[in-house]
Order: structure tokens, then C-alpha cells, then sequence
């Protein structure tokens, strides 16, 4: 049971590695962005929400405005309840990348991560609030992430390959160690049978 679970994850491991991949190299060619608009009229809050995949990177983002004009809430309030503003999550493509001017060298190295709160007039009218937040992971970080369980198991059994390898050539049992030099063809010690016999001297 233990080694079909193992050999399930490495499976599962190695098929994020290779999707990951294809995201990796798709986002130098195009935007992939599953976002919604939704708009709600109890709270008076307009969301914008989003995952992308751009410029080798998987973004994560969400930006709130609360809306202070009257006038502009009741318009979007009956939009909204006319179909105008989707709940719902949808697949959009686009074909330019995106990323912050003023990104620092930092962030377009590695994990970006901002979030943000203030006033937007120009979303909202007067007195409007945009609060959100944006985070950016490198899909080489993802890879790594991707291939920790098939490269420990990979070490492990190089390591173990060459272990068994040093305990034929000098002679020891290769699961418990014990000097079979002077022994038969069983490990006194564990009771593992000897592949075949080893050099005495």
C-alpha cells in the first residue's frame, strides 16, 4: 500500500512538473486569464479578480472598489441585475504580457507579492476605497516544487545503489552490513541470502 501511494505521488509529481512546463512556455506567447467582474449591490462593492499566466509567471490577483456615488450604484446595481456584472469565473486570452512598471529588480527575480489600499475617485466617485492585492510566483519555482519528490527518490536510490555496490565489494551484507567473508550463502546476522560469494582476503 505504502509503495502504490509512493509510486501515485511521483506520478502525480511528474505530471505538475510537465504542466507546469507547458504553462512556463505558453506564457511567453500569450495571457491565459481565468477572471470575473462581479459587482454587489448590499455592500456596494465592485471586484475584479483574476489568475493569470504571463511573462513566466502565475499571477494571483483580486481588487476591491467600494462604491460611494449613489448615482453610479443604482446603474450598477441594475446592470448587475440584468446579467451585466458575471459572478461566474471565464477563460479569457490575451495578447499582450503584463507586468508593473515599476516592478523591482527583486520581484522580477522571484516571488512578487504587493497589496494596496486607497482612494479611487476615478472608479468609484468621491470618497471611493480600492483595496486588492497581487501575487506572482516564477514557474521555475514551481518546477523545483514540482520535482523535490522524484529528485529525493532519485538521490536515494543512487545513494542506496552505490551503498549495496560497497557492501558486495567488501564483502558485507547489503542490508544489515554484517562481515560475510567467513559465512555461506545466508547472512548469519539478518538472514538475507548472498547473491554470490565474496572475495576472502
Amino acid at each position: 500500500m505504502k509503495r502504490l501511494l509512493l509510486k501515485t505521488l511521483l506520478f502525480l509529481s511528474l505530471l505538475l512538473f510537465i504542466g507546469v512546463v507547458a504553462l512556463w512556455v505558453l506564457s511567453y506567447r500569450r495571457i491565459d486569464s481565468i477572471s470575473r467582474y462581479p459587482y454587489f449591490p448590499a455592500t456596494r462593492e465592485y471586484c475584479q479578480e483574476a489568475v493569470r499566466s504571463s511573462a513566466g509567471r502565475l499571477w494571483v490577483s483580486s481588487n476591491r472598489f467600494s462604491i460611494a456615488d449613489n448615482g453610479l450604484a443604482a446603474r450598477m446595481a441594475k446592470d448587475s441585475s440584468e446579467g451585466g456584472y458575471d459572478n461566474a469565473w471565464s477563460h479569457e486570452l490575451f495578447g499582450d504580457r503584463i507586468y508593473p512598471d515599476d516592478a523591482r529588480w527583486w520581484e522580477r527575480a522571484g516571488p512578487y507579492v504587493r497589496t494596496w489600499r486607497g482612494l479611487s475617485p476615478g472608479m468609484g466617485g468621491t470618497g471611493s476605497v480600492s483595496s486588492g492585492y497581487a501575487v506572482a510566483v516564477p514557474y521555475w519555482n514551481l518546477a523545483v516544487v514540482a520535482l523535490l519528490l522524484p529528485g529525493t527518490l532519485l538521490v536515494r536510490r543512487l545513494r542506496s545503489r552505490r551503498s549495496r555496490h560497497m557492501a558486495e565489494v567488501l564483502g558485507l551484507c547489503v542490508e544489515c552490513g554484517y562481515d560475510l567473508r567467513e559465512s555461506g550463502g545466508r547472512c548469519p546476522e539478518c538472514g538475507t541470502t548472498v547473491a554470490h560469494a565474496a572475495a576472502t582476503g
